[in-house]
């Protein structure tokens, strides 16, 4: 056997090759392990449950991720189906009569060569996928690639009214999951009275949140949750038309004692409080609206394309985008319309918006619009299926009363805190010193990974991800003051002649635990949408770091260097690009790897 070095297998492609060379080739390689930047079709074909040949199936599969036999992507094609049949051991004189019947692959002689190469220069791959065993097991932990769900048993460590509306949907878990996160938002916004610290700066407990999911996958399940909502909404509807109608009745008074010439002052308008606010409106009414409520109202919107509609518009985009940017953080909001001077000073906006796909891209079009990193995200994707609920109606009268029973529930609390608010008393939430630390070290962690991976855009989602955490915090723990003070009303925990008095809560741990798993699945839900989201800056940048990102969350704790390159050609990265990407992650400290070849993630093993 000669002793030169062996001749890559790109270089028969790119410079076709002596036929004399040919026999000490195929000695060369025929024990060599596969080449570099190799990418395979994982399936088996017992695995393969398509009612078609199997050569049709290769070719479909090779097409699927953007492999064709078209002029200047010949070579890219052949190089990988000419992979994939010789693993699936269809004989070689058969693939060439069924590419030529397809392609007329006789008179592409280069390509041709490169096929019959790759059968004779690997005969040991001939025929793997049909060997038992031929696909090595995953070892250890099987990385996940759907999106997480939220944790049954830390659902069951929640407060009350979270359990009992979990327990509506136990069926589906993502219902399930859906549900809470509409509650949160409708408890967001019904906690008015309650100041949430962080960085030593005022805010509340508002929260921002979208749910993507395809068709009938049950976000529709926002809808009951709006139901929990409507006790305050009617309830501040009738204080609005009350209001509104005294109101009137002094401007007439007011124009009458004008009219008799008597000095007299003009009623103001008074501020006509409601719980939502509709979304479906420009920018401009929207703002007039926010305004006469008092800057403080909640939007529940099952179809993101509705909010996406008048965001896309130039006029109104902008004026949304702004609206919602500066409620998020509490900042004031100025302007003038049709002679209208009107101020926004403390605005307090709750919102959930859910929609497909596409219709959330529509909504927040780019990472880097100061939108996107303001929104906690929830996505996945379900078969659509139907259920023996689907036509029944034997929970309709429970659920209806059950409802009604947390609807009326929520207003109590909401009322509850606007009498203190009347007094001047209010609820001030703050982690305590040790939590402060446990909490720093946790977004520690993911700040270093995020930072190394995608930069400053990952460290910003990050630092408002700890806002979101804190507000969250605080919505659990005034439920749980309530719920451990043994039913004791506000009134009774204040003190019902009390004024001007400040009540400083803090999180048990029992919450801070709760707080820092649903944290968690927002964190990883946000990133999986910004890794699909087009940015603004070079494509090729973003490209690289969202797809270096995508493939460490796939990764499980820890694993070996084959589950990897399992985890890449999932994610359709090929075997010589996980290993760039194993090397970029050791350097940058969030793998590490003892000298049996075997990775885990350091900040995971530090926990």
């Amino acid at each position: 056997m000669s002793n030169k070095k062996p001749v890559d297998i790109s270089d028969l492609v790119s410079c076709g090759f002596v036929k004399e060379q040919f026999d000490e080739l195929v000695e060369q390689h025929k024990n060599l392990p596969l080449p570099q930047d190799d990418s395979i079709i994982e399936d088996k074909p017992e695995d393969i449950k398509v009612d078609k040949p199997l050569f049709d199936y290769i070719w479909d599969k090779t097409e699927s991720i953007g492999k064709t036999f078209e002029e200047g992507r010949r070579n890219a094609f052949i190089f990988y189906f000419s992979r994939q049949t010789n693993r699936f051991g269809l004989p070689l004189d058969f693939v060439i009569e069924e590419l030529d019947k397809k392609v007329s692959i006789r008179k592409h002689s280069k390509h041709l060569i490169r096929l019959e190469s790759e059968y004779k220069l690997y005969p040991q791959q001939h025929g793997i996928y049909n060997k038992p065993n031929s696909v090595p097991e995953v070892e250890e932990e099987q990385p996940s690639y759907e999106t997480p769900i939220i944790d049954k048993e830390v659902i069951k460590k929640l407060p009350k009214i979270f359990q009992d509306i979990a327990g509506m949907y136990n069926k589906f878990e993502r219902e399930r999951d859906v549900a809470i996160f509409g509650l949160l938002t409708i408890l967001s916004g019904a906690i008015h009275n309650v100041i949430v610290i962080h960085r030593n700066k005022t805010f509340y407990p508002r929260l921002f949140f979208v749910i993507s999911a395809g068709f009938a996958s049950g976000k529709g399940v926002l809808d009951d949750m709006r139901r929990l909502g409507e006790g305050i909404h009617y309830y501040l509807k009738d204080k609005a038309r009350k209001a509104w109608a005294e109101y009137e009745q002094e401007l007439i008074e007011y124009k009458q004692k004008i009219k008799d010439g008597e000095s007299a002052e003009k009623p103001v308008e008074p501020i006509l409080p409601t719980f939502f606010i509709p979304v479906d409106a420009s920018a401009a009414a929207f703002k007039l609206k926010f305004a006469k409520a008092g800057g403080k109202a909640t939007m529940l919107e099952t179809e993101s394309d509705t909010m996406s509609s008048v965001l896309s518009q130039d006029w109104a985009g902008k004026g949304y985008s702004l609206i919602l940017r500066k409620s998020w953080q509490h900042e004031a909001i100025d302007f003038l319309r049709l002679g209208l001077d009107e101020e926004i000073i403390n605005p307090q906006l709750s919102m959930i918006v859910a929609g497909t796909p596409k219709t959330v891209v529509e909504m927040i079009p780019s990472a880097e619009n100061g939108l996107f990193s303001r929104v906690g995200y929830y996505s996945y994707e379900v078969e659509p299926e139907l259920d023996d609920e689907t036509f029944g109606y034997s929970k309709w009268k429970e659920n209806e009363d059950r409802f009604l029973k947390y609807s009326n529930q929520i207003l109590k609390l909401y009322q509850e805190l606007e009498k203190q608010q009347e007094l001047g008393n209010k609820i001030i939430f703050h982690w305590e010193k040790g939590m402060q630390k446990k909490m720093k070290k946790v977004f520690k962690d993911w700040l270093d990974q995020y930072k190394a991976i995608v930069g400053n855009e990952g460290a910003k989602i990050v630092f408002r991800i700890g806002v979101m955490a804190t507000r969250i915090a605080g919505i659990l723990s005034v439920l749980r003051m309530i719920e451990e003070n043994q039913g004791l009303t506000l009134d009774e925990l204040f003190g019902k002649k009390d004024t001007n008095k400040e009540i400083w809560i803090t999180c048990s741990q029992i919450d801070f635990e709760n707080t820092v798993h649903i944290i968690d699945i927002i964190r990883q839900h946000t990133f999986n949408i910004y890794e699909n989201l087009p940015q603004e800056e070079a494509k090729q940048r973003k490209t690289k770091k969202s797809a270096t990102l995508k493939f460490f969350n796939a990764l499980p704790k820890r694993f070996p260097r084959k589950n990897a390159v399992k985890v890449g050609a999932e994610h359709d990265v090929a075997e010589r690009t996980v290993g760039k990407y194993l090397k970029l992650l050791l350097d940058k400290g969030l793998l590490d790897k003892d000298n049996k070849g075997n990775y885990w993630k350091t900040n995971e093993n530090e926990k």
